[in-house]
């Protein structure tokens, strides 16, 4: 009994001072999007809020900020793109950032490289995904899983599995349609083909039709045609949007 009110003091403190640090901030989920080079270790700064976080081998990432807070993207393999966060940004899910692969050549000074593991986890590997093993490490045990739940670890380890599972999707779609087939048979222009794909599985009829073993191609690609069709919608919107902002 004794050690019960120290404990729960502890547990007080700890979830009192994780809400005063986050107090103001959301965070983002973001995913970056490229055809080409490895989305892996990707360094994103909020220059706003002076902190930063690295993108997984899918590209995915979280970072705490606010609406009008700059993001800046940084890697050897893409071209510098600088982001300003909008408020409607934290309803999307995730909000995808393409990147354009740097062909010039030139690399950032300081530049830490480290070693890749030789065995990258994809929708046909085995066993449990890295999200999974982490999220069953965090929910373990006694004291572990009243932690997590205060600091907010268990929450993101969740929202991790959603989005691991989801590249598991587009990975797979882009297997049976890569982009090449997307851009000579729906028009889909290349440096958007894995936007596409995150568009089409969020579709519940693809999603079945990519749960069948063996998968149907042909079927596949009949249900995303129309949405190809609003997709290269939403694409025009966009430019003319760009352009209209450019020309006031």
């Amino acid at each position: 009994m004794r050690c019960t009110k120290p404990f729960l003091f502890v547990v007080f403190l700890l979830f009192q001072v994780f809400a005063f640090a986050q107090q103001g901030l959301k965070s983002l989920h973001g995913k970056i999007i490229s055809n080409e080079g490895s989305k892996e270790g990707v360094t994103i700064i909020n220059v706003s809020k002076g902190i930063f976080v690295v993108s997984d081998d899918a590209g995915y990432f979280d970072i705490n900020s606010q609406a009008m807070d700059t993001l800046r993207f940084i890697s050897p393999t893409f071209l510098l793109y600088t982001y300003v966060i909008k408020d409607a940004d934290f309803d999307r899910d995730p909000v995808l950032f393409p990147l354009e692969r740097n062909k010039s050549g030139e690399i950032l000074e300081e530049i830490i490289i480290t070693k890749k593991p030789s065995h990258i986890y994809t929708y046909k590997s085995k066993g449990p995904s890295p999200v999974e093993r982490k999220l069953a490490s965090a929910t373990s045990g006694i004291i572990t899983p009243l932690i997590n739940l205060i600091n907010g670890r268990t929450a993101m380890l969740k929202k991790a599995l959603l989005y691991e599972r989801e590249g598991f999707r587009v990975e797979k779609f882009l297997d049976y349609i890569p982009p090449e087939r997307l851009t000579t048979q729906f028009n889909i222009p290349y440096d958007y083909a894995e936007g596409f794909a995150f568009y089409a599985v969020l579709n519940d009829k693809v999603k079945e039709a990519l749960v069948i073993t063996p998968v149907d191609v042909h079927y596949l690609e009949g249900i995303i045609t129309p949405l190809a069709v609003d997709f290269l919608d939403l694409i025009n919107q966009d430019d003319k949007k760009m352009l209209n902002n450019k020309t006031e």
